[in-house]
């Protein structure tokens, strides 16, 4: 019989701090909203990039090159070697890797 009042006396203590803890939550969650700049890998294509890792053919994974677009880092890869600094457009998104096309400095003047 106490075994039973115990239990009836544990539901009727959880019952309200679930509630309570539930509307604390609610009060003071926050929505996180994603800045304007930053997209999806498969919506880059024909975006600008800065080379902050040199790019190497044939290197995948961490060892691949990295570019910037805006404010985000992604993977890069390339069939040319493109040295850090440069400017590159991606062709093609496939995951987290982007392939990228070195922008030609002549086409700028």
């Amino acid at each position: 019989m106490l075994m039973i009042i115990t239990f009836v006396g544990i539901i009727w203590l959880l019952i309200p701090v679930g509630v309570i803890l539930y509307l604390l939550y609610e009060a003071f969650k926050k929505e996180y909203k994603y800045p304007d700049d930053i997209k999806p890998t498969s919506q880059l294509k024909g975006e600008i990039g800065l080379v902050t890792r040199t790019i190497v053919p044939g290197e995948y994974g961490q060892n691949s090159g990295q570019i910037r677009i805006g404010r985000k880092k992604h993977r890069a890869v390339s069939e040319k070697t493109i040295e850090k600094g440069s400017r590159v457009v991606v062709s093609h998104a496939e995951g987290i890797t982007l392939s990228v096309e070195e922008i030609s400095d002549n086409l700028d003047k």
